[in-house]
């Protein structure tokens, strides 16, 4: 395999993973998209941000896809090259909603569209290049694959099982304005659970996965989980406040990832959004993404 071409744009999608009871193995692609494009130089890689992240991404060889991108290129032996990006962001930074997913997934994909035998880089062959670990591959299979993936490790890889979401389905994204970065709740998760703990968490990762894909009427009780949502009270306060109020409305709702921001199954009434907006936060519509071809 070769690089074939100079130019390739793709689009990826946020990504909600190790969200609610499918914390460790399941992901939902939400459709809000980042749009990257590549030209290959003789230069020094170098990158222009648009939207998302636009002041705070770097916009040398630090840009996380330049980085994933050179990475890629060396593991697969193939020449480095310069390159400039073209990254116009939708997906909300810091919040839980996988950008570092689709910057991984982006890349992937990019030197797929390169590629002069693109099928050689299947879906298997690009999870296993872009994922650099289990944790990281949970979101990384649902940015290549969209829909409800389940992850796992296998065989010393990683296998995903992928599902189409339910066709009425449909998101509501909350973003607090003044919360931690994600991955910090991660960081606090104890090496051990109750077992009550563990087995609500068994039986609602089952359900949510049904809810999600079959009957989104069930997503209420289907949302809840333990293992992860006790230890974001001290880090989250606002949108730990705001989850339960949700809650307790009879919202289905849950973190996406380790958050802060808020996946609500349910478009949310202007009023509701109006007083949202009007204490601070920013509400989003998206649709969940159908499954790609594999």
């Amino acid at each position: 395999m070769r690089i074939a071409k100079e130019y390739a744009r793709v689009r990826v999608p946020a990504v909600a993973a190790h969200t609610g009871a499918g914390y460790g193995s399941m992901a939902l692609a939400v459709g809000i998209w980042d749009e990257i494009s590549v030209t290959l130089t003789t230069g020094e890689p170098k990158a222009v941000v648009l939207g998302e992240g636009s002041r705070d991404i770097p916009k040398d060889g630090r840009n996380p896809v330049i980085v994933a991108l050179r990475k890629m290129l060396e593991e697969l032996g193939l020449p480095q090259t310069g390159m400039e990006l073209v990254c116009r962001n939708s997906i909300p930074r810091g919040c839980g909603l996988g950008e570092s997913a689709a910057a991984r997934a982006a890349a992937g994909m990019l030197i797929k569209a390169l590629a002069d035998k693109p099928d050689l880089l299947d879906f298997s062959r690009l999870l296993a290049l872009c994922a650099p670990d289990a944790h990281s591959a949970v979101g990384v299979s649902a940015a290549l694959a969209g829909g409800v993936t389940l992850t796992l490790e296998e065989d010393g890889g990683f296998r995903a099982l992928c599902f189409d979401p339910h066709p009425q389905l449909k998101i509501s994204v909350i973003l607090p304005s003044a919360d931690p970065l994600p991955g910090v709740s991660n960081v606090v998760l104890p090496q051990q659970v109750s077992r009550p703990d563990a087995e609500f968490n068994s039986s609602r990762a089952a359900l949510l996965l049904h809810a999600l894909t079959s009957a989104p009427q069930l997503l209420r009780s289907a949302a809840q989980a333990r293992l992860a949502y006790h230890y974001r009270h001290d880090l989250m306060p606002d949108s730990v406040r705001l989850l339960e109020r949700l809650r307790a409305a009879g919202w289905p709702a849950l973190f996406a990832g380790s958050g802060p921001a808020i996946l609500v199954f349910s478009p949310i009434p202007q009023s509701l959004a109006d007083s949202l907006r009007g204490n601070g936060f920013r509400v989003l519509t998206a649709d969940p993404v159908p499954r790609r071809a594999q």
